[in-house]
């Protein structure tokens, strides 16, 4: 039996219940992009990067000399004041950056962030037995190297088929795009949640 559209619904429900989801999904860009055009998450990733552009653009001149005097002080302390101080630097330092998201708070808002705190939703629901009426055996990350290098949640189910909720592409929480995985992967199809009303065939087949 492929996905319901009540099978579907049931899903998304649990995620747009959850505070945590609703935060780091849910976008003021999301009313002004229309959810079937499917952009609305690359439109804020977009904004980022020009919300990073003029640390970028001081990081060219501060990264170097930043890095350049931290490893001077340790040469110096090291070597004439004690020899366990300074401690020597790990790493390379790096200017501030507004969205960096190598900080967890900013990756949460990003494709990666959103598809581990979903997949972490929909499985506690699955353990939770929440889901069990819909069928869904277990949730995980899911990537893509197809075009641009994205990321989702698979949904697995009952009867060994898979699909790919998307709700980065909508930053809407109870209206993401739904994908057959393999239209995903192939950056084809996919319906949002409004639109979806379930699939007919067997298609749907899980990867190996």
């Amino acid at each position: 039996m492929a996905l319901t559209k009540e099978q579907a619904q049931k899903i998304t429900d649990v995620v747009a219940a959850d505070e945590r989801c609703v935060k780091h999904i849910d976008s003021t860009f999301a009313a002004f992009i229309p959810d079937t055009i499917g952009f609305a998450g690359g439109t804020r990733n977009f904004a980022m990067v020009l919300g990073n552009l003029p640390s970028d653009v001081v990081g060219l001149i501060a990264d170097p000399v930043g890095n350049l005097v931290r490893e001077g002080a340790y040469y110096v302390g090291h070597n004439y004041v004690h020899p366990y101080l300074p401690s020597e630097p790990q790493g390379r330092w790096k200017f501030w950056r507004p969205f960096d998201n190598a900080d967890p708070e900013i990756e949460a808002y990003i494709c990666i962030g959103i598809a581990n705190l979903t997949v972490e939703v929909i499985n506690a629901a699955i353990k939770s037995g929440v889901l069990k009426e819909a069928g869904v055996t277990q949730a995980e990350f899911c990537d893509r190297a197809t075009g641009i290098a994205h990321a989702a949640t698979r949904v697995k189910m009952e009867d060994e088929t898979d699909y790919v909720f998307d709700w980065h592409c909508t930053l809407n929480v109870k209206n993401p795009m739904v994908y057959k995985t393999e239209d995903w992967h192939n950056c084809t199809g996919g319906e949002t949640l409004a639109n979806f009303e379930g699939y007919t065939d067997e298609k749907a087949k899980p990867e190996r």
